[in-house]
């Protein structure tokens, strides 16, 4: 896998560029740069079904009515990473290490369906953000989705530790 700075696509796209290989970029408006990452084909079959996945779960969110609360909790299997440079309107200061191209997955599905990643707003110890823990690595992948309207009505966030994962539970304002 390799990386790709200053891509100027808009929007979150895949191409095949020959040679057995596929690119995955993402950009905002055409004109900053954007990133992108360099898959072989063998492992493009893979980030095929989660587009696939997270496009199905659009459709099922379009189906929703406007005037309906939505949450959305789950493991991502991404990470949104910390900080919220470009997206504060979907996400707050409080996600955990980098972002990866799943992590941006779920950043993009929160823009097209005006949703906020709520965990990213509360700032808690990495203890309490941390959801995924294997050979000595922390990571944050269960994230919790309401519709950006309805953030106001979120007074907190917390993952509690169970065997095999994190169990995301929120308490109104």
């Amino acid at each position: 896998m390799s990386s790709v700075e200053g891509t100027k696509w808009k929007g979150s796209k895949a191409r095949n560029i020959g040679g057995g290989f596929k690119l995955f970029y993402h950009g905002v408006d055409g004109k900053r740069n954007g990133v992108g990452v360099i898959l072989k084909e063998e492992y493009s079959c893979e980030m095929e079904e989660k587009e696939k996945l997270w496009s199905e779960v659009g459709e099922v969110v379009e189906g929703v009515s406007r005037n309906e609360r939505l949450v959305i909790g789950a493991d991502f299997n991404g990470h949104v990473g910390e900080g919220n440079r470009g997206d504060e309107e979907v996400m707050g200061r409080y996600g955990l290490k980098e972002r990866n191209v799943e992590g941006q997955m779920v950043v993009d599905f929160a823009k097209r369906m005006e949703m906020a990643v709520v965990n990213t707003y509360f700032k808690k110890k990495e203890v309490h953000r941390v959801t995924y823990r294997r050979g000595g690595r922390c990571t944050q992948v269960d994230y919790v989705l309401c519709r950006r309207c309805n953030l106001k009505e979120i007074g907190d966030c917390n993952v509690s530790k169970r065997r095999g994962g994190g169990m995301r539970k929120c308490r109104k304002a």
